[in-house]
């Protein structure tokens, strides 16, 4: 099976510009699409990256891109994007919880991982109890996934 796997490659800092106290915005990008396996797409980014200082990548939660990162780039910056992780807390809690439930508890969680208390929130989520094998299943997904996410992340969400 083929995956088409896009990449945006974010580089040369001399290219961020101040639009606010608090913000920046990247001027110069690269992106790279490839149909096909994920180790030929791997090599494909290996070319993009100027080399230099260590880059920040920015990446869904999928363990095989941390760990490319972290062989390739062990010094490098590594971020989670946010709406990814967003969408497996949501995915579960709609599963999990009635609707108004699940909004309180995406909310909740969400603010903990803003505030850097992932491990109160994986606590959180071990400690609910699941009463069929489907929950169970999303369950334990959502909590590789989480841990995953500690274990990798070094600064947090984009």
């Amino acid at each position: 099976m083929y995956d088409k796997i896009p990449s945006r490659m974010f580089y040369n800092t001399e290219r961020i510009e101040s639009v606010s106290k608090n913000r920046n915005m990247i001027t110069i990008s690269r992106y790279v699409a490839h149909l096909g396996g994920h180790e030929a797409f791997l090599e494909k980014v290996l070319e993009v990256i100027p080399s230099g200082s260590p880059p920040v990548f920015i990446a869904d939660g999928a363990n095989r891109i941390w760990n490319w990162i972290e062989d390739y780039y062990p010094d490098s910056t590594q971020i989670l994007d946010f709406y990814h992780c967003k969408e497996h807390l949501c995915s579960f809690a709609k599963e999990y919880f009635t609707e108004k439930d699940a909004l309180i508890w995406v909310e909740n969680g969400i603010e903990k991982l803003k505030t850097e208390q992932v491990d109160i929130l994986l606590r959180e989520l071990e400690e609910l109890l699941a009463g069929n094998k489907g929950l169970n299943k999303s369950k334990n997904k959502l909590l590789a996934y989480q841990h995953s996410f500690s274990s990798h992340t070094q600064t947090g969400f984009c």
